[in-house]
Formats: C-alpha cells, sequence, structure tokens
C-alpha cells in the first residue's frame, strides 16, 4: 500500500503536469495561429514564445523524471539515466532565467530613456538580435552545463527503510556547481534586477512628474507600464526562490529520500505553471491572444 507521501508525490505530478502543459500549449498555440495568419511576430511575443516552449520541455522532464524514479527504472536500468534528466532540467531552469532577464531587459529598453550610447545602440538593435540572443543563450546554457556528465555521480542507497534501494544520492563537484549557478542562475538574476530597478525607478519619476505639473494621468499608459513592472517584480520573486531552492540543493549532496526532496520537486513541477499564469496575468496584449485563440 502506498504511503501518504508517495500519495502526494502522485497527485502533485499530475496536477503539475496537466496545468503546466496547458497552460503553456495554450501561449504557444496563440502565437503559432498568428504566424499562420502573416502577423508579425513582435520582440515581447519571441521571449514570451521561448518562455513557453522551455516551460513545456521543463514540465515533461520533471514529469519524466518523477515516473522514473516511481517506476524504478532508474534502479533496473542505468544511474546515468539519472545524471542526463538531471542536467537536462537545470538546463530548461536556466534557460528559463535567461528569458526572464530578456523580458526583464525589453521593458527597461521601452521604458527607460537614458542618452548612454550604449543604451541607444541597444534600442535600435535589440529587436534585431532578439532570436540570437535567445539561441545564444540557450546554447551556453548547454556548454556550461554538459561537463556535469563527468563531474556528477549518483551512489544508490539499500537500507532498512528503503528496501527497494529506490533512493540515490547526487554528488556534485562543488567549485564547478557553483561556477554553473553563477552563470546560469545569478547572472540572469542580476541582469533582471538592475533592468527591473530601472524600469522602476524611470516610472515612479514619470508619476511624480506628471503630477507635479498638475496633468491628469493617462490611465491606460501608466496601468500598461506597472502591468510591466508587477509582471518583472512578480518574476523576481519567482526566481529568487529557485535561485536559493537550487542552490542549497544542488551545492549539498542531493537525496531522493528526504521530505525536503519533495518539497524541492513540487516547487519545480509547479514551476512552469505559475510562471505563465503571472505573464498571462500582467499582460493584457497576451491575455487577448489567448481570448481569441479560444473564442475560435
Amino acid at each position: 500500500m502506498a504511503g501518504p507521501l508517495a500519495i502526494f508525490t502522485h497527485i502533485q505530478v499530475i496536477l503539475s503536469y496537466t496545468f503546466g502543459v496547458f497552460i503553456n500549449s495554450q501561449i504557444v498555440l496563440a502565437y503559432v495561429k498568428g504566424w499562420r495568419q502573416n502577423r508579425k511576430v513582435h520582440v515581447l511575443d519571441q521571449i514570451l514564445l521561448s518562455t513557453a516552449i522551455t516551460n513545456i520541455l521543463l514540465q515533461n522532464f520533471v514529469t519524466l523524471d518523477n515516473i522514473f524514479f516511481q517506476l524504478y527504472i532508474y534502479v533496473l536500468y542505468a544511474k546515468e539515466m539519472i545524471i542526463y534528466v538531471f542536467i537536462l532540467i537545470i538546463l530548461l531552469i536556466e534557460c528559463s532565467f535567461w528569458n526572464t532577464s530578456w523580458l526583464s531587459v525589453y521593458y527597461c529598453l521601452k521604458l527607460v530613456k537614458i542618452s548612454h550610447p550604449f543604451v541607444l545602440w541597444m534600442k535600435a538593435r535589440f529587436s534585431c538580435f532578439v532570436c540570437y540572443i535567445l539561441i545564444g543563450t540557450a546554447i551556453g546554457s548547454l556548454a556550461i552545463n554538459f561537463p556535469f556528465v563527468w563531474t556528477m555521480h549518483v551512489d544508490f542507497q539499500d537500507n532498512v527503510t528503503n528496501p527497494t534501494g529506490n533512493s540515490y544520492k547526487i554528488q556534485m563537484d562543488l567549485s564547478y556547481t557553483i561556477f554553473d549557478l553563477m552563470l546560469g542562475c545569478f547572472l540572469p538574476f542580476f541582469l533582471s534586477f538592475v533592468s527591473l530597478g530601472l524600469s522602476v525607478l524611470y516610472l515612479l519619476k514619470h508619476v511624480l512628474r506628471v503630477k507635479n505639473n498638475g496633468s491628469h494621468i493617462p490611465g491606460p499608459q501608466i496601468e500598461g507600464h506597472i502591468g510591466a513592472v508587477r509582471t518583472m517584480i512578480l518574476r523576481l520573486i519567482l526566481d529568487l526562490t529557485f535561485c536559493v531552492t537550487i542552490a542549497s540543493s544542488v551545492t549539498s549532496e542531493y537525496s531522493v529520500s528526504t521530505a525536503w526532496d519533495s518539497v524541492w520537486w513540487t516547487m519545480i513541477s509547479f514551476y512552469p505553471s505559475v510562471q505563465s499564469l503571472v505573464l498571462i496575468l500582467s499582460n493584457a496584449k497576451l491575455k487577448k491572444k489567448l481570448c481569441c485563440h479560444r473564442c475560435l
């Protein structure tokens, strides 16, 4: 008979997979339908589409890992499967972090008016390079995660409390793990933090300037700015939570036989759906696209 932890895991896998794949698939289908109707794909659309595709892949691999563990496939076959799946999950999480950072940069370039030559060059060129930037950061994340194949080791545990042997510890090289976290998690988070900080400062100055002039604040424009900043704040909080969670897990001996493991995987399992919900609720254009897609 399955224990409470196993039942919780089964329910969590079903719910997270259903919500995550459904929500992100709707975003992808809405943009693909726009492509088929020969609509121009804007910079924001490319970033959101990349985010949705990354979330679908992440949701599938997290679910696949849970299924492999519950069906003892890791024990029956090769421990190398654990390493490859684990690396792919970390890779996709880092790609998601980079998508967040480029989304933050996009909003910052749209909101902030700085006359510095580099900022002006970014404003003029970002829309042309965004596709290459997204692909480049994905390839870069793959490059820095691939050495984990040789620096990561898996030890199966066979003890009294778990006689099936379906428990293992992942041992990672600490120095390389920190290097990977700095480039794949904390660097994009820092980029998002700086971009968001500049956006918030500019927005507050703009609102105060309009109030001091005695003018009426243009509601739709300000609401759009606030919605963009709200999106970034929520995404930043979400990514900060995951940065800390991942750092605390992978820098220690990762074990799959503890309650902490269940909490960690629950957070990762619901990450794609929560992230997409934040984007949808804070983006009026995306909500409109999804409503039109559902009505067709």
